[in-house]
Order: C-alpha cells, then structure tokens, then sequence
C-alpha cells in the first residue's frame, strides 16, 4: 500500500502537500486504486487548505493556483462539496480581478451544479448576483435578466435567507433603470425596500431607499418637467409626493 501521511504539525502545509503528492505518485505507479482515492481526497482538503491562506494573504495568483489544484483533485475524488467551493472562489477572485470571461466560467459552474452541493444560500445569492453582473459587462442583459429572476422564483419558494434576493431585486431594479423600463425598476427596488426593512441592515436599507427614490423620481419625471414648466405649486407638491416611503 502507499504510505500515509502524517505531518508532525498540522501547520506544517508544505510538509503535508508534498507527503499526499508522494502517495498518490506511488499509488499511481502500483495502480492501487483504493489509496490513489484516498490520496486525492486528501490533496482535496490540503490544497483547499492552502488556496485559502493565500487569498486570505491577499495573493490572488497563488490562491488561484491552490484552487485550481483542488478542483482538480476534487474532481478526482468525486467531492462535489469541495468541488463547488473552488468553483465559487475562483469565480469571485476572477471577477475582482476583473477577468470577466474566467469570473463567468467558474460562476456558471457553481450555480448550475454546484450550488445545491453545497447548501450554502448566501454563496448562491452573491454567485447568482455577480454571475449577472458578468452577464451585463458582456453585452448580455437578457440573459442576466432571466437568471436573476428564476434565482428570486427558486429562492422565495425554498429559504428564508433574504439577502440574496435583496441583492437580486437590486440588481434587477438597477437593470431595468439603466434600460429606462422606470416602472419595472420601480417594482425591484420596491421589493428590495421591503426586503431590506425586514432584514434590519442599516446600509442595505439606505442603499434601497436611495435607489428607489431615484426610480420613482425617473418614473414621475414627466410630471416634474410639467411643474417646473407651470406654477410653483404643483413643484412644490410632486416634491412633496416624493417624501417617505
């Protein structure tokens, strides 16, 4: 059988990266199925372990490099659990780094197949959320349309974690703004005001009520230029119609 690795500190990384990497090479050289199994699982957590000391470090290249090791050995080892992490951490640290096409790649990958594996509702919100942000600097605003909407469909029928579709009801209002389809942003970002005062964060529901208001202001802008062409009366009364939400 290969040797097993027990490294004499947990902390010694290096020292447990290169034993596993050993075993898998003798497992792989004696075609023992059973150890090149254990080992790769083992490279799994390692190489996990590894890529998140480097982002935590701030290094955005070594951190790839440790997650593209373990998704490969995670895909390996059958582990879709930690398959579906480096696929989401890749696709942010892609993203902040502003290489959309990769931060796109790995984004799709998590929300279609590993976002259930994982069972963690905030990494779906913010994949789902960011994957259409992705979408939009592409040119593609349809599609991140309808993958921000089936998002909301899935969410309010299967959890009760709401910033996620906050963040998709922002997101969606912000799109349909930019489209100039006023009384659709105003629909989102009314739901994400209402979201935002049930979940009690004082940033998030300054952040809806701002945008709201600037929808609503767009959405009765006819009316302002009306007034400001008429009497000052009725400016006075379209901006009292804007006070309080």
């Amino acid at each position: 059988p290969a040797p097993t690795c027990v490294p004499r500190r947990e902390q010694d990384v290096d020292a447990a990266v290169s034993c596993h990497e050993q075993r898998l090479k003798v497992a792989s050289d004696h075609m023992l199925n059973d150890d090149m199994a254990a080992a790769y699982e083992s490279l799994t957590h390692v190489y996990l372990g590894v890529a998140e000391k480097e982002e935590k470090a701030g290094d955005v290249t070594a951190a790839l490099t440790g997650f593209s090791k373990c998704l490969s050995a995670a895909e390996r080892a059958g582990n879709a659990v930690v398959a579906a992490k480096a696929h989401f951490r890749m696709g942010m640290l892609h993203f902040g780094a502003g290489r959309m096409p990769d931060a796109t790649f790995h984004l799709r990958r998590f929300v279609e197949d590993g976002a259930a594996a994982l069972g963690d509702r905030v990494a779906e919100g913010v994949a789902h959320t960011t994957l259409a942000q992705c979408l939009r600097s592409s040119g593609d605003a349809a599609g991140s349309i309808a993958l921000l909407e089936a998002y909301l469909d899935s969410a309010g029928r299967s959890s009760t974690e709401q910033h996620g579709p906050a963040m998709a009801c922002c997101s969606l209002g912000t799109i349909y703004h930019e489209q100039g389809d006023a009384q659709r942003a105003v629909t989102m970002f009314e739901r994400f005001f209402e979201i935002a005062r049930a979940l009690g964060d004082r940033r998030v529901l300054d952040t809806a009520r701002f945008n709201l208001g600037v929808a609503r202001g767009t959405l009765r802008m006819p009316a302002y230029a009306a007034a400001v062409a008429g009497d000052l009366p009725k400016l006075l009364e379209w901006k009292a119609s804007r006070a309080g939400l």
